[in-house]
């Protein structure tokens, strides 16, 4: 007996592939370490003041509910950078 390949559609060789289908969606480690880039750089700008990124992090939030962490940490790095000019 021969082996034959079933019908159907033959795979594709990773080269067919487009490059959009070829990666892997990014794991939740890298959503996480740019969040506390963004507090390192917010706490660098305000000189280490925990409690003041506390507040900043409230006030802005009731600005823009919706907002993640991370862009809430994004807008308070940029204001302050925005400020010092």
């Amino acid at each position: 007996m021969f082996f034959t390949r079933p019908k159907g559609k033959a795979k594709k060789t990773i080269s067919q592939i487009p490059l959009a289908k070829q990666r892997e969606p990014v794991p939740a480690k890298t959503k996480q370490s740019a969040e506390r880039q963004w507090e390192r750089k917010a706490l660098a700008q305000l000189r280490g003041d925990h409690a003041a990124l506390e507040r900043l992090l409230n006030a802005k939030a009731k600005k823009v509910p919706r907002a993640s962490r991370e862009y809430l940490l994004q807008l308070i790095y940029e204001d302050h950078v925005r400020d010092q000019r």
